[in-house]
């Protein structure tokens, strides 16, 4: 891994969902960019573990994945950490990236600890993919609200290096409910900036809706067999926004067959 270089970090438990993930990561191109597969073993209870163990290291899994050509990473290296994975996922500060399956299983299952794609999506340190498909992004919507939270989200799209292989993108909003902006100036204006991206070669389409927000997204995610969904949190504060991530987000995530990629604002991480 070279200075400067974009790291894509995907946390693998082992579970189908990752698997999932993990072809999901396999079929879209990522020249340039480094690969940590992160493993996570949840310590027994006893006294603490010491930082060589509890941070992500270096290991050789018996069992471990290797990229496919075709994904095009310069380099790739698995890590382990005797931690909580959503604690470590959730410490990626120079991840351009984490990618993480819907559902996983074990010991955070067992001790009733909760989703850690959940919890990854509620405490993002970077913009994450939930997969839940394994084929190419060929269908991409994109949700706005005219926020920074969304701009983010099209921000992590934008960085994407496999926006040549888009095949139809559309921008849809919600005008129902009071999100303090112009939603017909905040479709134009991210519509602008998304057809203007280098490598894209689709022209983006709108759809403007009056359902809520979270109909309206997963009512055109379905109808155009869209395969990714882009979208920001919301909320101003670091309380308010574990309170109130429920609506859009965690509908969306919860309900949608699509992968979804999902970003904080910086400033509200």
């Amino acid at each position: 891994m070279t200075a400067g270089q974009p790291i894509l970090v995907f946390g693998d438990d082992g579970s189908l969902g990752a698997d999932r993930a993990w072809l999901w990561i396999n079929q879209q191109r990522w020249p340039g960019w480094h690969l940590d597969i992160v493993t996570c073993h949840l310590p027994p209870f006893g006294p603490p573990i010491d930082d060589d163990r509890a941070l992500p290291h270096p290991w050789s899994p018996h069992d471990a994945r290797a990229a496919s050509r075709s994904a095009g990473f310069t380099s790739q290296e698995h890590l382990v950490a005797d931690s909580d994975p959503r604690i470590v996922l959730t410490d990626t500060d120079e991840a351009a990236l984490v990618v993480i399956g819907q559902k996983g299983h074990g010991a955070l299952k067992a001790l009733h600890l909760g989703s850690t794609a959940e919890y990854v999506t509620q405490h993002l340190a970077a913009p994450t993919v939930i997969a839940k498909t394994n084929t190419p992004v060929r269908n991409v919507l994109v949700a706005t609200d005219g926020s920074d939270h969304a701009r983010a989200a099209e921000d992590a799209l934008a960085s994407m290096p496999w926006l040549d292989q888009i095949h139809s993108l559309t921008v849809t909003a919600s005008r129902a409910g009071d999100v303090g902006h112009d939603i017909a100036d905040a479709v134009n204006s991210t519509t602008a900036r998304l057809a203007a991206l280098p490598g894209l070669t689709t022209t983006p389409r709108t759809h403007l809706h009056d359902t809520k927000a979270s109909t309206a997204i997963l009512d055109d995610a379905a109808s155009l067999t869209a395969d990714l969904i882009v979208l920001g949190t919301r909320g101003h504060s670091r309380l308010k926004r574990r309170v109130l991530w429920g609506s859009t987000a965690r509908a969306v995530i919860k309900t949608t067959s699509a992968s979804v990629l999902i970003a904080h604002a910086p400033e509200l991480r």
